[in-house]
Parts: structure tokens; C-alpha cells; sequence
């Protein structure tokens, strides 16, 4: 929101602290003002990434439950997102452990624009064969990388081949945080539960 106010050095993000201290109504131009829904969501964006995992709980009203595993999934997705609303649904998709997934989406018609489902299954299950040999316990990013590339050397294949279909087997979208760090925060078992959901469901599209 902006009514050609302009600091005298030129910031663009302050904390109210700072508002209260600078801001004066005499310098206020009543020129051309502008109300950027663009520029509040970056700054609002900017606010968020300053607010630590506890206190986005509180504001999200999710300080019951497993707050360890909320906390890291608001770690997880925290630099994508730029409104409490965007953390919400990212709670929905990423604590959903028994219900299934949404893959019938616009995420998948731009998946088919690369892959076919064919194709994705097949890439989905030559990974599971690697990600079953890890242990639950050593179930961490580093590993999961390393399996994800010998799979993909083994079979001819680049190691995107297998990223994006993993990646929307996790979390029914196309765009995430790092597709490693989100197969830590699942874990093994929730990780190959979403993995053969989705070969499921391409099944059930024949």
C-alpha cells in the first residue's frame, strides 16, 4: 500500500518500530497513490521469513499435535510462502498421512506434457526398488539423493526422470521445496505409501 511516501533513505521493508519512528504524515504525497496487492504480499512474504516456527504456529492456530513435525514442515515450505493462507494449505497436503491425494489436478496435465503415465509409473516404481533397500532409520536426504542418482545411471535415465514424478507423488504438485529434504520430513514409510498412491491411482486411469 502506498500513498508517494518515500523515506529519506529509500527502504523498502520496516518493522512497526520503524514506521512509528520515521513515518510523518507532512511528507505524505497525495500524488498518484497506489494500493500493489503484489508489493503487500512481498512485503508480507518478507515479514513471515523473519517469524520463527513457533510463533507461525501460534498465528496458524496449530500449536497442538506434533508441533516438532509442524515446526520442520514450516521450515520446509517457509520461503515459498507469502500469506498464512499459503502455510495452510501446505498443512493439509504435507500432515495428510492417511487420506489420499488429490492427483487428478492441472499439476498432472503438466506432468503429461513430459511424461507419460506410463512413463511415470514406471520411473516411480525402478526408484521404489532403490528406496526400499534403505534402512528407516538413515532415511535422510543425502541418501535418498544418492539412491536417486545410481537408479537413474542404472537405467539410462536422467535423474530429473525420476524427480518430477517423485515430486508429485509426495505432494501432488509440480513445484516444491527440494524434493530430498521433503522425502527427509515424510520418512520412509509415508514417503513409499505416497509413491505407490499414485502408481495406484494411474492403474485405476486404464
Amino acid at each position: 500500500c502506498q500513498l508517494s511516501w518515500i523515506p529519506a533513505d529509500s527502504k523498502k521493508i520496516f518493522t512497526m518500530e520503524e514506521l512509528v519512528k520515521q513515518f510523518s504524515l507532512s511528507k505524505l504525497s497525495k500524488n498518484s497513490p497506489v494500493f500493489d496487492y503484489d508489493r503487500l504480499r512481498f512485503v508480507n512474504s518478507r515479514a513471515l521469513q523473519q517469524k520463527g516456527a513457533e510463533e507461525l504456529c501460534s498465528l496458524l492456530a496449530e500449536d497442538k499435535g506434533d508441533m516438532e513435525k509442524k515446526k520442520a514442515l514450516i521450515e520446509l515450505v517457509k520461503p515459498r510462502m507469502k500469506t498464512l493462507r499459503d502455510f495452510k494449505g501446505k498443512f493439509d497436503l504435507y500432515l495428510n498421512t492417511k487420506g489420499e491425494l488429490s492427483y487428478n489436478n492441472a499439476d498432472l496435465i503438466k506432468l503429461n506434457e513430459t511424461y507419460s503415465n506410463g512413463e511415470i509409473k514406471k520411473h516411480l516404481k525402478l526408484f521404489l526398488a532403490h528406496l526400499e533397500t534403505i534402512d528407516a532409520a538413515d532415511f535422510d536426504k543425502d541418501i535418498v539423493e544418492s539412491e536417486l542418482r545410481a537408479c537413474a545411471q542404472e537405467n539410462g535415465l536422467k535423474a530429473a526422470d525420476l524427480i518430477h514424478p517423485a515430486r508429485f507423488a509426495l505432494t501432488s504438485e509440480t513445484v516444491s521445496p527440494s524434493i530430498f529434504d521433503v522425502f527427509a520430513f515424510f520418512g520412509k514409510e509415508e514417503s513409499i505409501r505416497r509413491m505407490n498412491a499414485l502408481i495406484n491411482y494411474l492403474e485405476a486411469k486404464k
